[in-house]
């Protein structure tokens, strides 16, 4: 049996169509828990008729404590062998389960692909390459690589994983943590992976809200939050033998971004000097990317100023606009 938790807050009008996507499963082998976090809208309703229309729906109703909170409730009820995560605004392809349970014999998560939903109709898909089982290795590093290219290592949804790894090595989602708990709790999950499976299929609608995801909003601490996640992500790769030409590339390209988008966040900060600009550009990894030019495009002074720790330069640029609009 396959556990399913759906962290609920304010979801009233996607709810319905979340779980009809689970009912609709062409496998009867599952539970699906449903922890509503403190709403305040009518979302709890709406998780108490489904679950007096199916008892596979078990319905936990706590205050407001966060989606990591909710998720970590959701596995202490989990009795499934397998757990699948679900965000209570996305839907399920009919065959989610029944291709993800197919692919579980001899590997310790499954990953599938995902479809990006957006308000204005387009869609995105993200999937794996073929449907395979490889082990987490060096000789195997470009498949594991891939994975992350396209985006299917950092978030819980389109994955299903071993309850037995989860529990019996205490593993949970980060409750003082309001971004990137996520990645977070999938890499530490993979330590205790062998072998992971995938799917050549996108059977996971994740839905882009208009104003965003929480990832995509306004942070202060969005240069700490981001480069403590690609940390880890390099970390994992450099412990397990899995740094390559192609993988150094895609976390060059990674860093890049990182370092690129929190200097040209300085603008939207309140009360920051040039110390902030200094801490960016004093980071260790600056001196590797001296090899990796080519994987990011930006204005060429812009890459002679990160790679040459210029933070003074970038400092006398911000202020000149502020002026010039002021």
């Amino acid at each position: 049996m396959t556990s399913i938790i759906i962290p609920i807050y304010n979801a009233e009008m996607q709810l319905d169509k979340c779980l009809a996507s689970i009912l609709l499963q062409d496998t009867t082998e599952w539970e699906c828990i449903l922890v509503n976090d403190g709403s305040t809208d009518n979302s709890a309703g709406i998780c108490n008729v489904w679950a007096l229309k199916d008892s596979r729906f078990k319905f936990i109703n706590q205050v407001n404590q966060g989606v990591s909170v909710a998720r970590n409730i959701g596995l202490d009820h989990a009795i499934g062998e397998w757990v699948t995560f679900v965000d209570a605004d996305d839907w399920l392809e009919p065959n989610y389960l029944s291709a993800m349970i197919k692919q579980t014999p001899g590997t310790d998560i499954v990953v599938s692909g995902q479809i990006r939903e957006f308000e204005d109709g387009h869609a995105i898909i993200y999937k794996p390459d073929v449907n395979d089982k490889f082990i987490i290795s060096p000789e195997e590093a470009e498949k594991f690589n891939n994975l992350n290219v396209k985006f299917l290592l950092y978030a819980p949804h389109e994955k299903i994983f071993r309850t037995d790894i989860i529990k019996q090595n205490n593993l949970s989602f980060q409750v003082d943590c309001s971004y990137g708990e996520d990645l977070q709790f999938v890499y530490s999950y993979l330590e205790y992976v062998n072998t992971i499976g995938t799917i050549n299929q996108a059977l996971y609608h994740y839905r882009i809200a208009k104003d965003g995801t929480l990832s995509s909003r306004f942070r202060e601490d969005q240069f700490s939050e981001d480069y403590r996640q690609w940390r880890i992500v390099y970390l994992f790769y450099d412990k397990h033998g899995l740094l390559n030409n192609p993988s150094n590339q895609y976390l060059a390209k990674r860093l890049w971004g990182i370092v690129y988008d929190g200097i040209f966040l300085f603008p939207q900060l309140k009360n920051v000097q040039k110390p902030y600009l200094d801490w960016i550009l004093c980071i260790k990894e600056i001196e590797e990317l001296k090899s990796y030019t080519h994987v990011f495009s930006c204005a060429k002074w812009i890459k002679w100023a990160i790679l040459n720790r210029c933070s003074f330069l970038f400092y006398v640029f911000f202020r000149y606009k502020q002026a010039f609009r002021a």
